[in-house]
């Protein structure tokens, strides 16, 4: 078997389909979505989930959401605090895991820091130098992360790509608000 045949029958058997990846100057990787992936499966019945933001790309409707779970006292779990997923609005809204893939580069994010039992910071892989403050206090979350130079409420993240083999990212605007309500944005290019 050739290395290449192999390599599909892996990704087959992986449940991973063929992914096209692009790496730009600012460390951004942007996946085309990969259609072999299971279906995802949603938490315990007994986690309340809280959405905390999203990214929108000009691909598609489909968009990835960032949930805070929370335990029955309304603390984000310690195991699992944060669920990132699709949300596959161009076809039918159906939820979809991320693939591993997605996970460790593009999508995916780590809990760098807990902050006691209601607050975390998280940073997302593709764009590490923006850590985002999650805080959840009454049963209402908020992720809080630096837009145009001050602090601001993260609501979403869109991504301008250039598509082709490799697609590029161009930019990314970051859209939030100020404290008092006020919109703000920023496009990061670079």
């Amino acid at each position: 078997m050739s290395h290449s045949a192999a390599a599909v029958l892996r990704r087959r058997a992986l449940g991973v389909g063929v992914v096209v990846v692009a790496v730009t100057a600012l460390g951004w990787v942007l996946v085309q979505e990969t259609p072999n992936v299971a279906e995802a499966s949603e938490p315990s019945a007994s986690v309340e989930r809280l959405s905390l933001f999203r990214i929108e790309r000009n691909k598609n409707k489909n968009v990835v959401r960032y949930d805070v779970l929370l335990d029955s006292s309304g603390h984000p779990l310690q195991e699992r605090p944060i669920d990132a997923y699709w949300r596959m609005d161009a076809e039918d809204g159906r939820r979809r895991e991320l693939n591993a893939f997605e996970r460790s580069k593009a999508y995916g994010f780590s809990v760098r820091e807990r902050l006691g039992k209601d607050e975390l910071v998280i940073t997302l892989n593709a764009f590490p130098q923006r850590p985002v403050r999650v805080r959840v206090e009454a049963r209402r979350a908020e992720a809080l992360v630096d837009i145009a130079g001050q602090g601001a409420f993260l609501d979403r993240i869109f991504v301008q790509a250039r598509e082709g083999t490799l697609p590029k990212v161009e930019w990314i605007d970051l859209y939030g608000r100020r404290a008092g309500g006020t919109p703000v944005h920023e496009r990061v290019t670079r």
